[in-house]
């Protein structure tokens, strides 16, 4: 009962569903996580293409730069050409060369970050895809192996109702034999007492042998010694048959429950699908394969791999923007002073006069490239902001979905852990039950092997028995040849046998289906006489 309560018990029915559910659940979200690893790899596209952006406005300011640097030039070259060359205007020339470099320098760093951001935007594009793909196949491996447990554990609980039948099936005839060998027992009882009687007429009948008259009544005597031979004889010949068979009875039900047991032993061990009842259950596999299912999701939770190559990615799309940022303000401030030093060789051309026109278209371009690096800068910055409004919303998802994404899955490891422990206890439970049973049962068929071995009273009391019939037999005939004509010897067929007298005497008895008809004289059995009906 205690086997069979816990196969088919609660806790394993709310392992099996609670096992099917967190399998569900663990495949919800790792759909859940597979979508927004998909956002998030869109949300990385768009700045790598955002990115390209920036490094087509970067080729246009080296466009510029270059033509600043040769208007730097330029300007010196007409301040030489001058008549009486101006100080101040050579001054700006070099000033204007000086901060086109810088603006080329700072342009070359922002193109360096643009590409190594490019470049990780892209590795992390093709690293993620692959993690994602590792984790897949390990989330299926996880799922596959919690699957199958779950089909065990559904199976063996369908198979439990079929087992529980058989081994109710083999308690009833452990109960049964029980009660039938209680019974003979019973009758073992009742035959004891028949014994007992007939002892009680044997010594009634050594008193009256010894008590006998003279010759005068010896012929009386003998007819009474005749008849007691034959009337005793019967009852202990039928006495001696049902000691037998009874005793013969409470070895065949010694057997009966023996195999009884030992069919209970093997089909508990077949409930278990082990080959010995003593090593362990199903549940003992099935608990080490969910701890292997636990270790794996743990360890897929440790991993992160996916979030934690979305963190990187993200950490370093976030830093490159400030350094670039850094970059472009720095760009813009060059583009103020441009633009102040345009102004001033304007106003020089001016003073100079007619000699100094040239001077003044020269510093008209220069106001015009101060004009579109500003647009230029200006769009950068627009685009940056673009790129780093994605990465927050990235960096925001990531940081969200990697808390969701650990919680989740502590949330599975832990349940698993759960499951994992209430099934050691269950199993704990089954093999103290089975190990009772085996120890316990196997016990009892030994011993009962051993009282059938030991069992021979039936063969000591049917040589005792056949040794007094044949007495009986001996002293019948020896009386009828004697004293022939004693009273109430006529009513023996002397021609007969004393067995066949005997045998007619006990069926005789059998058919008026009383043992109270064996007794001597008026001799009764007592308090039990209802017991012989």
């Amino acid at each position: 009962r205690t086997v069979v309560g816990l196969m088919s018990g609660a806790d394993l029915t709310h392992t099996i569903e609670g096992l099917t559910t967190l399998m569900e659940e663990f495949e919800f979200h790792l759909k859940h996580f597979d979508d927004i690893i998909g956002e998030n790899i869109t949300k990385l596209n768009t700045i790598s293409e955002r990115m390209e952006n920036v490094e087509w406005r970067l080729e246009d300011m080296d466009r510029i730069t270059r033509t600043l640097g040769g208007l730097g030039l330029n300007i010196r070259v007409q301040n030489a050409i001058l008549k009486r060359p101006v100080e101040g205007i050579r001054a700006l020339g070099e000033d204007i060369k000086k901060l086109s470099e810088d603006i080329t320098e700072k342009s070359g760093y922002i193109t360096r970050d643009t590409k190594n951001l490019t470049g990780i935007v892209h590795g992390s594009r093709l690293r993620i895809s692959e993690l994602s793909a590792v984790q897949k196949n390990e989330a299926a491996k996880i799922i596959k192996s919690t699957a199958s447990n779950i089909g065990s554990l559904e199976d063996k609980y369908s198979r439990t109702t079929k087992s529980a039948q058989e081994i109710s099936s083999h308690s009833r005839e452990i109960s049964q034999s029980i009660q039938e060998i209680v019974v003979v027992i019973q009758f073992h009882d009742i035959i004891r007492q028949q014994y007992e009687n007939s002892r009680n007429a044997f010594i009634r009948m050594a008193g009256i042998l010894e008590g006998a008259p003279g010759s005068d009544g010896l012929s009386q005597t003998a007819g009474d010694l005749a008849r007691f031979c034959v009337h005793e004889g019967a009852p202990l010949c039928r006495t001696r048959e049902n000691f037998v068979t009874t005793v013969l009875s409470v070895i065949e039900n010694l057997k009966v429950l023996s195999g009884s047991v030992n069919k209970l032993l093997d089909e508990v061990k077949l409930l278990l699908s082990v080959g010995s009842s003593t090593e362990g259950s199903f549940l003992e596999t099935i608990d080490v394969s969910l701890a292997s299912v636990h270790s794996s999701v743990t360890a897929f939770s440790a991993s992160g791999m996916v979030q934690g190559e979305l963190s990187g990615a993200t950490t370093m799309v976030v830093d490159t923007l400030a350094e670039i940022s850094g970059f472009i303000r720095a760009i813009e401030y060059i583009g103020d002073e441009i633009e102040l030093i345009a102004f001033n060789a304007a106003v020089q051309a001016d003073q100079i006069g007619e000699e100094g026109r040239a001077l003044g278209v020269v510093a008209d371009q220069i106001q015009r490239l101060s004009s579109a690096t500003q647009i230029n800068t200006t769009s950068i910055t627009g685009i940056l902001k673009d790129i780093g409004s994605y990465a927050e919303e990235l960096s925001s998802d990531v940081g969200t979905g990697e808390r969701d994404y650990t919680l989740k899955i502590r949330e599975t490891s832990e349940k698993l852990s759960g499951f994992t422990s209430l099934l050691t206890d269950l199993n704990k439970e089954l093999i103290s039950a089975i190990r009772s049973i085996d120890e316990t049962g196997n016990g009892l068929v030994n011993e009962i092997d051993m009282i059938i071995g030991s069992i021979s009273i039936h063969e000591d009391v049917a040589l005792v028995s056949d040794a007094v019939i044949s007495n009986l037999r001996e002293v019948f005939s020896e009386v009828t040849r004697q004293f022939p004509f004693a009273p109430g010897i006529n009513e023996f067929n002397i021609t007969q046998s004393y067995d066949q007298m005997l045998e007619v005497e006990v069926k005789r008895l059998q058919s008026e289906g009383k043992t109270g008809a064996v007794r001597n004289s008026s001799e009764e059995f007592g308090a039990n006489v209802e017991l012989f009906s």
